[in-house]
């Protein structure tokens, strides 16, 4: 099993809670098993966490193939895909190849955005609910006050990584 731990450690925490968690392996290489992950996949499955580049290996993982083949399972299955290591790299398009990806996050300062900023993508009509309550920021969708300046430089640090993808 090759994850950040930005991830994995909510996976083990849900675990300690008493929730079922499904870890796949990968091969000598760093490659998902898709064999396995169509096993592991099924019709009570509630989130699949799939990173898009791998920050140790940058193996690549079949993200578009890997999110229809969940929605194909039960089509309530909510589809995050971490896209940090591959926002400037790789081309990201929701509307296209990854479109049966409910959720995508990256953090902002792999693409030279100010440290603490990053983004969460979550589609219309997907199971969502937030982890910080208290106010209604970002839609109702995390409490606090945005830190405009960060976002900005978000803005204009993904500009230039898109643009960079197409160069």
């Amino acid at each position: 099993m090759i994850e950040h731990p930005s991830v994995l450690e909510i996976g083990k925490e849900l675990e300690r809670r008493g929730q079922e968690v499904t870890f796949l392996a990968v091969d000598q290489n760093g490659e998902l098993l898709l064999d396995e992950y169509v096993r592991a996949l099924r019709s009570d499955t509630l989130v699949v966490s799939i990173m898009m580049a791998n920050n140790e290996t940058g193996v690549c993982y079949p993200v578009a193939e890997m999110a229809r083949m969940a929605k194909e399972t039960d089509q309530g299955i909510v589809v995050h895909t971490d896209a940090t290591q591959a926002l400037g790299k790789l081309p990201v398009d929701l509307q296209g190849d990854l479109k049966h990806v409910d959720l995508l996050s990256f953090s902002g300062h792999k693409i030279h955005a100010p440290k603490g900023v990053g983004c969460l993508f979550v589609r219309r009509g997907a199971r969502w609910r937030p982890f910080i309550l208290g106010g209604h920021q970002e839609k109702g969708r995390r409490a606090g006050t945005e830190n405009v300046a960060y976002i900005v430089g978000l803005a204009k640090a993904c500009e230039l990584a898109i643009a960079g993808v197409s160069d």
